[in-house]
């Protein structure tokens, strides 16, 4: 029924814009954006269906571009226009998780089109998000417009707290949701989803954490347990790859904080309510942490930007050149930070005789293994410089650089 009730939206738009906009005219043409795109989701078992109808709110007529975003770890299963089913290999796919259809011939002032329909198999998907978007042009104003992220309908309590998120070199650090709010006795599924390495820790309000930095508290969970935290206990996953679960139940009202102990800055929360009072549901769970998972990554090219920054060059008497090398680029968001794990710049040109000194604000190492020499624990290998000039043959490896936030300000930053 809802997927029945999602075909009359032409008629529903329709209404829209003759009560908000009235007639054609010239206050018409200052509307912005000119066209819109209304998307509504349905779910029903692993499958979604996203419908789509375009807009021109203007008395002029566009041409456009419809695109929609296919949820990420989704499968195209369908596609079509109206009444028109399509192969799903010609919904105009990219190859960057986006399909769409182009309208050469434009859409009349006024008007509205579609349905725009794509069903996507969720099964693999984190969340079952996408959102859509315009490009018209062919009269003026021309242009672009985003609309909001839209998930299927579900009041259910949100199940599900995303654990980091990115991939190889671009580290998003920040729960997703960062905050929610549940009902008491209600279980949260912690998911570990970034190629970077995390902890989940809660603390106890009546003990102590154990001795020691963060990073080397001891774990007391694995990954699969399911277990109770109502302020009084410590509950630490230790470091935990991508994939790891762990499921936590709150039996007691109250607002309750959790961290990554080797990310310093990572921290959520969980506000717990008596039942019968408000909460974050399931499709806000999901539109929330999408919007911020978006936004995390969306620092990249800052974040580049700012490492590229921090190379330096200086030019000494005696005619060799001093290079500096930014090791990693930190920018920070509202709900957690963006870490690019990159040397700025990756590549140095340099002559004999010159010198290069690397600089980390963050836990990074600076290593060169001789030959035949395997990788190692940088935690238990201590720093090694064992001459001033580089021999290619000897280990050269600076320790875990950049640990102020864990030893203090005398902790090294440089090698």
């Amino acid at each position: 029924m809802k997927y029945l009730r999602l075909l009359n939206l032409p008629a529903l738009i329709g209404i829209g814009l003759l009560l908000g906009l009235g007639g054609a005219g010239p206050a018409q043409s200052q509307e912005w954006p000119p066209l819109t795109v209304e998307m509504r989701a349905a779910r029903s078992g692993n499958l979604v269906t996203f419908v789509m109808f375009v807009a021109n709110r203007s008395p002029l007529t566009y041409s456009y571009e419809v695109r929609a975003s296919i949820p990420e770890g989704g499968a195209l299963v369908s596609c079509q226009y109206g009444t028109h089913r399509t192969d799903w290999r010609q919904c105009g796919l990219d190859g960057q998780g986006n399909l769409g259809w182009t309208s050469p011939v434009g859409l009349r002032g006024g008007a509205v089109v579609g349905p725009y329909t794509f069903t996507v198999d969720v099964s693999e998907a984190q969340r079952p998000v996408s959102f859509a978007w315009l490009n018209f042009y062919n009269n003026s104003p021309a242009g672009s417009w985003t609309g909001p992220l839209v998930a299927p309908a579900d009041t259910r309590p949100v199940s599900s707290v995303f654990v980091g998120t990115g991939r190889r070199t671009v580290s998003g650090n920040a729960f997703m949701p960062w905050n929610v709010t549940i009902p008491a006795g209600h279980t949260l599924n912690f998911v570990f989803s970034s190629d970077e390495p995390h902890t989940l820790t809660f603390l106890s309000a009546v003990s102590p954490p154990p001795a020691g930095p963060p990073p080397f508290w001891p774990a007391n969970v694995r990954s699969g347990d399911t277990v109770s935290y109502d302020g009084s206990q410590f509950i630490n996953t230790g470091i935990q790859e991508r994939g790891t679960r762990l499921a936590v139940t709150f039996p007691q009202v109250g607002h309750f904080g959790y961290f990554c102990a080797i990310r310093p800055g990572m921290a959520g929360a969980v506000d717990v309510v008596p039942a019968g009072q408000p909460y974050t549901t399931q499709s806000e769970g999901w539109v929330q942490a999408e919007q911020e998972n978006r936004t995390i990554l969306g620092l990249v090219p800052t974040a580049r930007q700012q490492g590229l920054a921090g190379h330096r060059q200086v030019s000494r008497p005696d005619g060799t050149v001093l290079w500096e090398v930014q090791v990693g680029s930190v920018v920070r968001a509202p709900s957690g930070y963006l870490e690019l794990l990159e040397y700025f710049p990756p590549t140095v040109r340099i002559r004999a005789g010159d010198t290069v000194r690397w600089k980390a604000q963050t836990p990074h190492t600076v290593t060169f293994l001789p030959p035949g020499q395997p990788p190692f624990d940088p935690f238990e290998t201590p720093p090694t410089k064992p001459s001033q000039n580089y021999d290619p043959t000897r280990l050269y490896h600076s320790g875990v650089l950049g640990l102020t936030d864990f030893l203090g300000p005398d902790a090294p930053t440089d090698f």
